[in-house]
């Protein structure tokens, strides 16, 4: 079973990142979910953004955590990182990268036109 399959809420997110266990037990021991404080906050605005900016040293946790909040509220899930060469825009569906681009700058404008030609992917 995919784990975009599964029935997860936004309740169910927000008691996984507290650490506590989901009512639809969408979570797992072996993979983690529980934030920081400011991962939590890292995640609030990967909501408002629409993307999660991730660097090198990004735990799984809040990686993790924002798929199953992508899953949570029916939309893609999409990571913009930045790397030495430059910020690399994916996407991920069912834990599967869909697109991956890298790009020297990134900007609002660039992310915008990137999703556009990739909405069918």
């Amino acid at each position: 079973m995919k784990k975009s399959e599964l029935l997860v809420t936004k309740d169910d997110v927000a008691r996984l990142v507290r650490g506590k266990p989901s009512k639809s037990r969408c979570g797992s021991r072996q993979i983690r979910h529980r934030l920081r404080l400011d991962e939590l906050e890292r995640l609030a605005v990967a909501r408002g953004r629409g993307y999660l900016l991730v660097n090198p040293s990004t735990r799984t946790a809040l990686k993790n955590a924002w798929f199953m909040d992508c899953v949570a509220a029916s939309r893609r899930c999409f990571y913009v990182e930045h790397t030495e060469s430059g910020y690399c825009l994916s996407g991920l569906e069912d834990g599967e990268a869909v697109q991956a681009e890298t790009f020297p700058v990134f900007s609002e404008e660039i992310f915008s036109a990137w999703l556009g030609r990739n909405k069918g992917a």
